[in-house]
């Protein structure tokens, strides 16, 4: 036998591990940015805005209602406890044709621009991992 080989122990079924992944959670760190001046909550937008589109304009419409409706119920609510509760929500919108050329080009541009605080996905499963891409 090497001496370097009685050298080492054998590892002992007693000791606990360094890390334990399953125990832990990722957790969500908050903000990076301070958001103490404000003027709106800009929600980024990544799909088609035309109405009239047989396939994707009631998703546009349905965006845009649920934005109206959370804007309403925020006015009706009066004073809350805090400014950022009184801000009032808007959509912005970017979209081309070719989302794998144009499109995640706009919506890069959107992100940096407009820096928008949440992202809402696209219309199909393509799009939308190309958006998962830019915020990732």
């Amino acid at each position: 036998m090497l001496p370097l080989a009685r050298a080492v122990p054998p590892p002992q079924p007693d000791q606990a591990a360094f890390f334990r992944f399953r125990q832990s959670t990722l957790g969500y760190r908050g903000p990076s940015e301070d958001f103490t001046n404000l003027t709106e909550i800009r929600l980024g937008w990544f799909g088609p805005t035309n109405l009239s589109d047989p396939l994707h304009g009631d998703l546009w419409w349905a965006a845009n209602f649920a934005l109206d409706q959370a804007n309403a119920a925020r006015s009706d609510a009066g004073r809350g406890t805090s400014d950022f509760q009184q801000l009032p929500f808007r959509l912005i919108a970017r979209w081309a044709v070719d989302p794998w050329g144009t499109g995640v080009s706009q919506l890069s541009r959107m992100v940096y621009d407009a820096q928008p605080l949440a992202l809402l996905g696209s219309v199909d499963s393509a799009s939308t991992h190309l958006a998962e891409q830019v915020v990732a």
